[in-house]
């Protein structure tokens, strides 16, 4: 399965321009063709099989199709393609939500970027495949998060506040002016963390192993 990370007004999210035709209803949205050579990063179609990778504050994440003819990879989660649609967009009632943890999350983390008291009980991350999520500047106070995986994700001054984290893998993960108070952190794996293997875009270790942020 394959999705589209866009703005709240349709627009890509990382770069990028124009706007995507939405689903209307029942049915997708208008196919769009991209012209000339494809390049990751700079031309084409770009569509991920995880948008988590690529979640802002704001953002709303559709299920996508895409002729798989002539597209370019680099190996990871992300395609460019010559000819998509959008099929829907992924709300809480998507029936193949319980199957998508990292899109729970996502849709969790979304909804606090609208309205920091939003009830996110119903996305259930408790054991949550997490591992290099990008939820910098995330909402998630009183998140359940026991047992979730989330080596290696960036959390940089992400809102963890009263988190429910017994037993969660933080392993390598970057939390920079992430508030932690009161969260439940009892048995948590927390080696490394501060100090990832790969930072995020803009970092680097120094002599001793610490991020700092690159001139």
């Amino acid at each position: 399965m394959i999705f589209k990370v866009l703005t709240d007004n349709g627009l890509p999210a990382h770069g990028g321009s124009g706007a995507w035709p939405l689903p209307k209803g029942d049915g997708p949205g208008a196919w769009l063709e991209a012209e000339g050579a494809l390049e990751l990063c700079a031309s084409g179609l770009h569509l991920t099989s995880d948008p988590l990778v690529w979640w802002k504050p704001n953002t709303r994440v559709y299920v996508a199709e895409a002729d798989p003819v002539g597209a370019v990879s680099d190996g990871s989660d992300k395609m460019a393609f010559r000819r998509a649609r959008l099929v829907a967009e992924i709300t809480t009632d998507w029936p193949y939500l319980p199957m998508f943890p990292r899109v729970r999350c996502f849709l969790a983390a979304s909804a606090r970027s609208r309205d920091k008291t939003a009830d996110i009980s119903w996305a259930n991350l408790a054991g949550a495949y997490l591992e290099r999520a990008n939820l910098e500047g995330a909402n998630l106070e009183l998140a359940y998060l026991e047992r979730a995986y989330l080596a290696g994700a960036n959390l940089e001054g992400a809102n963890l506040e009263r988190a429910y984290l017994e037993r969660a893998n933080l392993e390598g993960a970057y939390l920079a002016g992430a508030r932690l108070a009161g969260a439940y952190l009892a048995g948590a794996r927390l080696n490394g963390a501060y100090r990832p293997t790969d930072p995020p875009a803009g970092w680097k270790p120094d002599a001793y192993g610490y991020l700092r942020r690159e001139a």
